[in-house]
């Protein structure tokens, strides 16, 4: 069975958390009928331009938090498990990186 893969824009603020390791979900509206287990491509957008940086995660989803009374309605939280990184490491990110980072082909 093939995983569903989702294309998914990610503002700088957020994406950076989830590149250093801090942040391990997404709450998401739920237009896409998000589904675990299933693979989110993030790639991070600077919110004042809307412009994709070049960099991006790849994670896997393997629990939807639906229908949680802290959740809006047609919201979900989406549980990550990064797999890989594409992209510039941040000037300030840990020096030991827990999952591969994988580098453009420029």
């Amino acid at each position: 069975m093939t995983m569903k893969t989702h294309e998914l824009k990610c503002s700088t603020q957020y994406f950076h958390e989830i590149w250093v390791g801090r942040k391990t979900f997404e709450i998401r509206n739920n237009d896409r009928g998000f589904e675990a287990p299933c693979v989110l491509n993030l790639r991070e957008v600077e919110p004042v331009t809307g412009k994709i940086t070049g960099r991006s995660i790849l994670a896997a989803c393997e629990y939807v938090l639906r229908d949680f009374e802290g959740l809006r309605p047609g919201y979900v939280g989406l549980s990550l498990r990064v797999a890989a990184k594409e992209g510039a490491p941040y000037p300030h990110a840990p020096s030991h990186e827990p999952v591969p980072v994988l580098h453009s082909k420029e």
